[in-house]
């Protein structure tokens, strides 16, 4: 599986679409200037890969293409099974925890028309979700530590897991 790659110009982008940047008495960076708004509500969780962006949007996924410097458009959307709580990409995969209903994964090889490949309960509810070696690692909040073999992403199998005393709410995972 390829590495995700992530532009740091993108970072500048969000951080002009806060609020909180217009409310500061800072002096503003000349070279930074509002290119859009965000106008669908809060975004619980939002991850890019090249110029795509991936938002999770309430139970909607959004993709936006980004074209610097300043053009973002709306490519497509799908509907998932619950909010979207964290968005794993991999290769033209996006692997997403959406709460209770587990875990989805949805195919992006054609942006403009994304299609869920599966959609996979674990035990209690998914708040993150990263993906190393073909294995999908969940954060279960009191269920611990899920691990889904996810080679054939059709059909996720539990692999493993690992509940400690105390709630998981995020997990990060790294290649050797």
């Amino acid at each position: 599986m390829r590495r995700n790659t992530r532009p740091t110009s993108l970072i500048i982008l969000f951080a002009i679409l806060a609020s909180s940047i217009a409310a500061t008495s800072a002096p503003v960076d000349p070279r930074i200037r509002e290119i859009g708004r965000w106008p669908y509500g809060a975004a619980g969780t939002v991850t890019w890969d090249d110029d795509l962006l991936y938002f999770g949007t309430g139970s909607v996924l959004q993709v936006w293409r980004f074209t610097p410097p300043d053009e973002l458009d709306l490519v497509s959307e799908i509907r998932l099974a619950e909010t979207a709580r964290e968005i794993a990409v991999v290769d033209d995969l996006l692997f997403i925890a959406v709460g209770p209903a587990g875990f989805q994964i949805v195919d992006v090889h054609n942006p403009t028309s994304p299609a869920v490949v599966s959609s996979t309960r674990a035990h209690g509810a998914c708040l993150g979700i990263a993906v190393v070696d073909d294995i999908a690692w969940l954060a279960a909040w009191r269920s611990g530590v899920q691990a889904f073999d996810v080679s054939n992403p059709a059909r996720p199998v539990r692999a493993s897991a690992v509940v400690p005393a105390l709630e998981v709410i995020s997990v990060t995972a790294a290649e050797d």
